[in-house]
């Protein structure tokens, strides 16, 4: 019998934004323990940077999104070690 599943570490260790896409003016991003301090980044598809900060010893970070124009952009989340990437889809 072959079984598919997803490995749970990984998954883990990813951010997560909610809600996504979001009709609201203000999302959530999770963090993951190997992420707990280094920059959020948040860019248009165009590769137009709309904003950059820095976080320290957080397990959220609250985003607020009212900045920003219907569309989709890519939220960057990195450290000296990870870089991870998301769309987030603001309706």
């Amino acid at each position: 019998m072959n079984e598919i599943s997803i490995d749970e570490n990984s998954q883990k260790d990813e951010f997560s934004i909610n809600p996504n896409p979001s009709r609201y003016n203000q999302v959530e991003i999770l963090l993951p323990e190997s992420i707990r301090s280094g920059l959020l980044e948040v860019w248009t598809v165009q590769g137009e940077k709309v904003l950059s900060r820095e976080f320290k010893e957080s397990e959220k970070i609250s985003l607020n999104t009212l900045f920003m124009a219907p569309g989709v952009y890519t939220v960057r989340i990195s450290n000296q070690r990870i870089e991870q990437f998301k769309p987030l889809i603001k309706l």
